[in-house]
């Protein structure tokens, strides 16, 4: 079975306004089974892949080096795809 998207699913993404280098923090339900996160450029490009241990329940994205722009956080796991856009100044 494939990985379906949803938007619905309690995945948080905070700050949405990156300023600095203050690391992003992603909230999702319990991870049933290892999954990822992954941020990625409008462009396409992925930026930055995060593996989630199965029973976790939040990660940090280190943003340091990255210019600014559009990113799309995107968590990948329970068989569900999420994703939330972020801008970094």
């Amino acid at each position: 079975m494939g990985r379906k998207m949803d938007n619905t699913l309690s995945f948080n993404v905070i700050p949405r306004l990156i300023t600095g280098n203050t690391p992003v923090r992603c909230t999702y339900p319990c991870a049933a089974d290892t999954g990822f996160i992954r941020l990625v450029g409008a462009d396409g490009r992925v930026y930055r892949t995060i593996t989630v241990p199965a029973g976790s329940t939040g990660t940090d994205i280190d943003v340091t080096g990255l210019s600014s722009g559009n990113y799309f956080v995107v968590f990948a796991g329970n068989d569900t795809l999420a994703a939330t856009q972020v801008w970094k100044e």
